[in-house]
């Protein structure tokens, strides 16, 4: 599998306006193990990208190790511009290619904000989450992200979603155990916490 580094900067327009940043997104590929380990190989990836919505999208080849992402400023509207937190961008929109995304820390708390507010749609959502967890396992992203990311799901209520929510869950916690016996407890409170607001809907869960 190939991860696909995903991150957001900000640089002056110089050639329209001083006062103006013009916000430009990058990919980056490498190989992927679940071992934490990479590799020099290099792929066409098919990328999907939802911008704001699921169903405002774009569709393209990334055909080298880094590329920028083109035409997204336009999609950008004027209200996003003033307040970012409401921007959001997400890769690989309803999993249908093969590798994992990881964001930058602010994409990713942009999603997170997108999970709180149900913007997702039932697959991203488990993408999202899976990509979190694998990613972390191989020690490409934190615990804490992955924690925090978790608990902005702490209002789902789709069974397809908590099922991976819990199946996740279940992972960290049995891990945790290991890696981080003096949080094992504190995150075994934290699971409860996001699980048991729904458990009475969903017993068989």
């Amino acid at each position: 599998l190939n991860i696909i580094h995903t991150c957001k900067i900000q640089q002056q327009n110089d050639k329209f306006c001083y006062d103006e940043l013009l916000t430009l997104f990058f990919l980056l590929q490498d190989q992927f193990l679940l071992d934490g380990s990479s590799d020099s190989g290099m792929w066409i990836v098919p990328i999907t990208l939802g911008c704001n919505s699921h169903d405002m999208q774009k569709r393209f080849l990334l055909k080298h190790k880094f590329s920028d992402i083109k035409g997204i400023n336009s999609q950008y509207d004027d209200q996003d511009r003033q307040n970012s937190g409401n921007f959001w961008i997400k890769l690989n929109i309803d999993e249908t290619g093969f590798y994992r995304v990881k964001y930058d820390d602010e994409l990713t708390t942009a999603l997170r904000n997108a999970l709180q507010m149900k913007k997702l749609s039932l697959m991203d959502k488990i993408g999202i989450v899976e990509d979190a967890h694998a990613l972390s396992i191989a020690g490409k992203q934190t615990l804490s992200s992955l924690l925090h990311l978790l608990y902005a799901c702490r209002d789902e209520d789709d069974f397809s979603v908590l099922s991976h929510i819990n199946s996740v869950t279940s992972s960290v916690a049995k891990i945790s155990i290991d890696a981080t016996p003096e949080l094992a407890g504190e995150i075994k409170q934290l699971f409860i916490k996001l699980l048991l607001p729904t458990a009475e809907y969903f017993p068989a869960l």
